[in-house]
Protein backbone atom coordinates (compact mmCIF):
# COMPACT_ATOMS: atom_id res chain seq x y z
CA UNK A 1 0.00 0.00 0.00
CA UNK A 2 3.14 2.10 0.73
CA UNK A 3 5.20 1.84 -2.36
CA UNK A 4 4.97 3.01 -6.00
CA UNK A 5 6.55 1.08 -7.83
CA UNK A 6 9.55 -0.70 -5.58
CA UNK A 7 12.46 1.38 -7.13
CA UNK A 8 15.03 2.67 -4.93
CA UNK A 9 14.45 6.14 -5.63
CA UNK A 10 10.99 6.32 -4.36
CA UNK A 11 12.47 5.60 -1.28
CA UNK A 12 11.67 8.69 1.54
CA UNK A 13 8.13 9.30 2.31
CA UNK A 14 6.23 10.62 5.08
CA UNK A 15 2.88 10.10 6.56
CA UNK A 16 1.30 10.43 9.96
CA UNK A 17 2.88 7.34 11.63
CA UNK A 18 5.97 6.95 9.03
CA UNK A 19 9.07 9.41 8.85
CA UNK A 20 10.51 7.03 6.47
CA UNK A 21 9.89 3.93 4.73
CA UNK A 22 12.20 2.21 1.78
CA UNK A 23 11.61 -1.42 1.25
CA UNK A 24 11.59 -3.50 4.42
CA UNK A 25 12.26 -0.67 6.81
CA UNK A 26 10.29 1.71 8.33
CA UNK A 27 10.95 4.46 10.83
CA UNK A 28 8.07 5.04 13.00
CA UNK A 29 6.89 8.19 14.96
CA UNK A 30 6.73 8.17 18.30
CA UNK A 31 3.36 6.96 19.75
CA UNK A 32 1.33 9.40 22.58
CA UNK A 33 -0.20 6.23 24.12
CA UNK A 34 -1.52 3.02 22.80
CA UNK A 35 -4.80 1.57 23.61
CA UNK A 36 -6.00 -2.15 24.09
CA UNK A 37 -8.96 -3.55 22.31
CA UNK A 38 -9.81 -7.29 22.13
CA UNK A 39 -11.13 -7.08 18.68
CA UNK A 40 -11.84 -4.05 15.91
CA UNK A 41 -12.24 -3.58 12.34
CA UNK A 42 -10.41 -0.95 10.96
CA UNK A 43 -10.93 1.44 8.50
CA UNK A 44 -7.92 4.14 9.54
CA UNK A 45 -5.39 4.59 7.12
CA UNK A 46 -2.67 7.29 5.94
CA UNK A 47 -3.51 10.74 5.54
CA UNK A 48 -6.28 10.57 7.58
CA UNK A 49 -6.50 14.50 7.85
CA UNK A 50 -7.14 14.75 4.49
CA UNK A 51 -10.69 14.68 2.97
CA UNK A 52 -9.67 13.66 -0.17
CA UNK A 53 -7.49 10.14 1.41
CA UNK A 54 -10.37 9.89 3.84
CA UNK A 55 -13.02 9.11 0.57
CA UNK A 56 -11.38 7.59 -1.48
CA UNK A 57 -9.16 5.11 0.58
CA UNK A 58 -10.42 4.86 4.22
CA UNK A 59 -14.37 5.35 4.09
CA UNK A 60 -14.69 3.38 1.06
CA UNK A 61 -13.78 0.44 2.85
CA UNK A 62 -16.75 0.74 4.76
CA UNK A 63 -18.96 -0.43 1.70
CA UNK A 64 -16.57 -4.04 1.66
CA UNK A 65 -17.16 -4.29 5.34
CA UNK A 66 -21.09 -4.60 4.24
CA UNK A 67 -20.10 -7.28 2.17
CA UNK A 68 -19.00 -9.53 5.02
CA UNK A 69 -20.42 -7.65 8.47
CA UNK A 70 -22.80 -10.97 8.76
CA UNK A 71 -19.14 -13.19 8.59
CA UNK A 72 -17.96 -10.64 11.72
CA UNK A 73 -20.04 -10.65 15.32
CA UNK A 74 -22.06 -7.73 15.82
CA UNK A 75 -20.35 -6.84 18.95
CA UNK A 76 -16.81 -6.13 17.59
CA UNK A 77 -16.76 -2.16 16.95
CA UNK A 78 -15.33 -0.16 13.78
CA UNK A 79 -11.86 1.63 14.47
CA UNK A 80 -12.06 4.81 12.75
CA UNK A 81 -9.56 8.18 13.34
CA UNK A 82 -10.92 11.23 15.34
CA UNK A 83 -10.82 13.09 12.39
CA UNK A 84 -13.84 11.60 10.59
CA UNK A 85 -15.88 12.22 14.05
CA UNK A 86 -15.06 15.88 14.18
CA UNK A 87 -15.04 16.84 10.77
CA UNK A 88 -18.50 16.99 9.67
CA UNK A 89 -18.17 16.72 6.00
CA UNK A 90 -16.35 13.36 7.24
CA UNK A 91 -18.55 12.44 9.92
CA UNK A 92 -21.77 12.45 7.41
CA UNK A 93 -20.30 10.34 5.02
CA UNK A 94 -19.09 7.83 7.51
CA UNK A 95 -22.95 7.61 9.24
CA UNK A 96 -23.94 7.29 5.77
CA UNK A 97 -21.89 4.07 4.61
CA UNK A 98 -22.18 2.98 7.78
CA UNK A 99 -25.46 3.01 8.20
CA UNK A 100 -26.53 -0.83 7.23
CA UNK A 101 -23.52 -2.06 9.52
CA UNK A 102 -25.15 -1.50 12.72
CA UNK A 103 -21.97 -1.57 14.77
CA UNK A 104 -20.34 0.98 17.41
CA UNK A 105 -17.42 2.29 16.92
CA UNK A 106 -14.38 3.70 18.83
CA UNK A 107 -11.57 6.23 17.73
CA UNK A 108 -8.01 6.99 17.64
CA UNK A 109 -6.69 10.59 18.02
CA UNK A 110 -3.79 11.82 16.52
CA UNK A 111 -0.40 9.62 17.53
CA UNK A 112 -2.65 7.03 19.17
CA UNK A 113 -1.81 3.54 18.07
CA UNK A 114 -4.19 0.16 19.54
CA UNK A 115 -3.24 -3.15 20.63
CA UNK A 116 -6.03 -5.16 19.22
CA UNK A 117 -6.53 -9.12 20.04
CA UNK A 118 -8.67 -9.94 16.60
CA UNK A 119 -8.24 -7.31 14.23
CA UNK A 120 -10.02 -7.17 10.77
CA UNK A 121 -8.57 -5.19 7.87
CA UNK A 122 -9.81 -4.55 4.33
CA UNK A 123 -7.04 -4.34 1.73
CA UNK A 124 -6.94 -1.46 -0.44
CA UNK A 125 -9.76 -0.89 -3.08
CA UNK A 126 -8.12 2.56 -4.41
CA UNK A 127 -4.04 2.76 -4.71
CA UNK A 128 -2.95 6.51 -4.40
CA UNK A 129 0.61 7.25 -4.52
CA UNK A 130 1.98 8.58 -0.70
CA UNK A 131 3.08 12.22 -0.74
CA UNK A 132 7.26 12.15 -1.18
CA UNK A 133 9.36 13.98 1.04
CA UNK A 134 11.33 14.88 -2.04
CA UNK A 135 9.56 16.00 -5.87
CA UNK A 136 6.61 13.16 -6.82
CA UNK A 137 8.19 9.78 -8.14
CA UNK A 138 5.22 7.59 -8.62
CA UNK A 139 3.71 7.57 -12.17
CA UNK A 140 0.18 7.51 -13.45
CA UNK A 141 0.59 3.30 -13.72
CA UNK A 142 1.16 3.59 -9.89
CA UNK A 143 -2.45 4.84 -8.93
CA UNK A 144 -5.25 2.35 -9.49
CA UNK A 145 -9.08 2.95 -8.60
CA UNK A 146 -11.73 0.51 -8.07
CA UNK A 147 -14.42 2.01 -10.50
CA UNK A 148 -17.43 -0.43 -9.95
CA UNK A 149 -16.42 0.55 -5.56
CA UNK A 150 -16.16 4.48 -6.60
CA UNK A 151 -19.29 4.63 -8.44
CA UNK A 152 -21.36 2.22 -5.36
CA UNK A 153 -20.36 5.21 -3.14
CA UNK A 154 -21.44 8.02 -5.62
CA UNK A 155 -25.02 6.68 -5.75
CA UNK A 156 -24.67 5.64 -2.07
CA UNK A 157 -24.30 9.15 -0.98
CA UNK A 158 -26.18 11.16 -3.87
CA UNK A 159 -29.10 9.72 -2.68
CA UNK A 160 -28.78 12.04 0.17
CA UNK A 161 -28.12 15.18 -1.41
CA UNK A 162 -29.56 18.18 -0.86
CA UNK A 163 -32.59 19.92 -3.12
CA UNK A 164 -32.79 23.73 -3.99
CA UNK A 165 -30.94 25.84 -6.86
CA UNK A 166 -26.71 26.39 -6.99
CA UNK A 167 -24.87 28.42 -9.48
CA UNK A 168 -24.20 26.54 -12.86
CA UNK A 169 -20.56 28.02 -13.29
CA UNK A 170 -18.20 28.03 -9.88
CA UNK A 171 -15.31 28.96 -9.34
CA UNK A 172 -13.57 27.02 -6.09
CA UNK A 173 -11.68 29.21 -4.11
CA UNK A 174 -8.76 28.29 -1.69
CA UNK A 175 -8.75 32.09 0.21
CA UNK A 176 -8.64 30.50 3.44
CA UNK A 177 -6.52 27.94 2.64
CA UNK A 178 -3.14 28.12 4.28
CA UNK A 179 -0.88 26.74 0.78
CA UNK A 180 -1.41 25.61 -2.56
CA UNK A 181 -2.67 29.06 -3.37
CA UNK A 182 -2.43 30.87 -6.73
CA UNK A 183 -3.73 34.61 -7.93
CA UNK A 184 -7.54 33.96 -7.61
CA UNK A 185 -7.77 37.76 -7.98
CA UNK A 186 -6.44 37.77 -11.73
CA UNK A 187 -8.32 34.30 -11.99
CA UNK A 188 -11.45 35.80 -11.00
CA UNK A 189 -11.14 38.83 -13.75
CA UNK A 190 -11.51 36.23 -16.18
CA UNK A 191 -14.18 34.15 -14.79
CA UNK A 192 -16.95 36.86 -12.71
CA UNK A 193 -17.71 38.48 -16.42
CA UNK A 194 -18.63 34.96 -17.46
CA UNK A 195 -20.99 33.93 -15.03
CA UNK A 196 -19.19 32.10 -12.57
CA UNK A 197 -19.93 32.50 -8.80
CA UNK A 198 -17.15 32.01 -5.78
CA UNK A 199 -17.90 28.83 -3.87
CA UNK A 200 -16.09 27.87 -0.71
CA UNK A 201 -17.23 24.52 -0.57
CA UNK A 202 -15.94 24.03 3.26
CA UNK A 203 -18.88 26.70 4.14
CA UNK A 204 -21.71 24.18 2.93
CA UNK A 205 -22.96 20.99 4.35
CA UNK A 206 -21.87 18.06 3.00
CA UNK A 207 -25.10 17.13 1.38
CA UNK A 208 -25.34 21.07 -0.40
CA UNK A 209 -21.96 20.05 -1.22
CA UNK A 210 -22.54 16.91 -3.53
CA UNK A 211 -25.87 19.23 -5.06
CA UNK A 212 -23.44 22.00 -5.74
CA UNK A 213 -21.13 19.66 -7.95
CA UNK A 214 -24.08 17.63 -9.19
CA UNK A 215 -25.74 20.92 -10.54
CA UNK A 216 -22.88 22.75 -12.14
CA UNK A 217 -21.93 22.89 -15.94
CA UNK A 218 -18.53 24.26 -15.25
CA UNK A 219 -15.88 23.80 -12.52
CA UNK A 220 -13.24 25.96 -12.05
CA UNK A 221 -10.52 26.08 -9.28
CA UNK A 222 -6.54 24.91 -7.99
CA UNK A 223 -5.40 21.66 -7.75
CA UNK A 224 -7.17 20.56 -3.56
CA UNK A 225 -9.50 18.83 -1.73
CA UNK A 226 -12.42 20.35 -2.90
CA UNK A 227 -11.72 18.43 -6.04
CA UNK A 228 -12.72 15.53 -4.33
CA UNK A 229 -16.00 15.95 -4.64
CA UNK A 230 -15.93 15.31 -8.96
CA UNK A 231 -17.45 12.26 -8.44
CA UNK A 232 -20.85 13.90 -7.64
CA UNK A 233 -20.59 15.88 -11.13
CA UNK A 234 -23.14 14.77 -13.96
CA UNK A 235 -21.68 13.85 -17.34
CA UNK A 236 -23.02 17.04 -18.69
CA UNK A 237 -20.18 18.69 -16.39
CA UNK A 238 -16.46 20.31 -17.32
CA UNK A 239 -14.18 20.70 -14.63
CA UNK A 240 -10.81 22.51 -14.98
CA UNK A 241 -8.42 21.85 -12.49
CA UNK A 242 -5.88 24.64 -12.42
CA UNK A 243 -2.20 22.90 -11.13
CA UNK A 244 1.79 23.69 -10.94
CA UNK A 245 3.60 23.16 -14.29
CA UNK A 246 4.31 19.47 -14.74
CA UNK A 247 1.98 17.68 -12.34
CA UNK A 248 -0.35 15.60 -13.86
CA UNK A 249 -2.08 13.03 -11.72
CA UNK A 250 -4.96 10.93 -12.02
CA UNK A 251 -6.49 11.54 -8.28
CA UNK A 252 -9.12 13.62 -9.60
CA UNK A 253 -9.54 12.38 -13.34
CA UNK A 254 -10.83 9.10 -12.77
CA UNK A 255 -13.38 9.88 -10.57
CA UNK A 256 -14.30 12.50 -12.99
CA UNK A 257 -14.24 10.20 -15.95
CA UNK A 258 -16.36 7.74 -13.55
CA UNK A 259 -19.23 9.74 -13.13
CA UNK A 260 -18.68 11.34 -17.55
CA UNK A 261 -17.47 14.65 -16.46
CA UNK A 262 -15.01 16.31 -18.74
CA UNK A 263 -12.14 17.32 -17.26
CA UNK A 264 -8.92 19.24 -18.25
CA UNK A 265 -5.81 20.84 -16.56
CA UNK A 266 -4.73 24.46 -16.76
CA UNK A 267 -1.22 24.80 -15.36
CA UNK A 268 1.33 27.47 -14.63
CA UNK A 269 3.92 28.24 -17.10
CA UNK A 270 7.54 25.96 -16.54
CA UNK A 271 9.68 27.72 -13.79
CA UNK A 272 7.24 29.01 -12.08
CA UNK A 273 7.10 26.65 -9.02
CA UNK A 274 8.76 24.80 -6.56
CA UNK A 275 8.29 20.84 -6.98
CA UNK A 276 7.09 20.83 -4.07
CA UNK A 277 3.66 19.25 -3.95
CA UNK A 278 1.95 22.30 -1.89
CA UNK A 279 4.07 25.29 -2.94
CA UNK A 280 1.90 28.20 -4.53
CA UNK A 281 2.01 28.87 -8.17
CA UNK A 282 0.54 31.85 -10.38
CA UNK A 283 -1.40 31.27 -13.75
CA UNK A 284 -0.65 33.03 -16.58
CA UNK A 285 -4.08 35.28 -16.89
CA UNK A 286 -4.04 36.21 -20.93
CA UNK A 287 -2.82 32.13 -21.44
CA UNK A 288 -5.70 31.05 -19.08
CA UNK A 289 -8.28 33.96 -20.63
CA UNK A 290 -7.97 32.42 -24.07
CA UNK A 291 -8.11 28.73 -23.14
CA UNK A 292 -11.19 29.45 -21.01
CA UNK A 293 -13.23 31.98 -23.84
CA UNK A 294 -12.17 28.28 -26.29
CA UNK A 295 -14.48 26.78 -23.93
CA UNK A 296 -16.78 28.21 -22.40
CA UNK A 297 -19.10 29.33 -25.73
CA UNK A 298 -18.15 25.64 -27.35
CA UNK A 299 -19.18 23.06 -24.31
CA UNK A 300 -20.88 25.03 -21.44
CA UNK A 301 -23.47 27.00 -22.45
CA UNK A 302 -26.93 25.87 -21.48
Amino acid sequence: DYCADNKNDNNGYEDSTTYFQGGKVAILRKAKRCLKFDAGVRIDGKYSNNYYHNVYENLIRLLAIEECNNMISEKVPLIIDRMIIDTPSLNRIFDILSKNLNRSYITLDEGECAEVGQLYCVSAINYLVPIHIGPQKGGIEDYVFDRNYVMRMRERLLAYKSTGNYPKRIFLTRKSATHRKINEDDILKVLLPLGFEIVAPEKFSFEEQMAIFNNAECIIGCSGAAFTNVIFCSDKCTVICLDRYGYAYPVFTAPACFSGARMLNFQSDAGTTSSKIHSDFVINADSFSKFINSIIPKDTVG
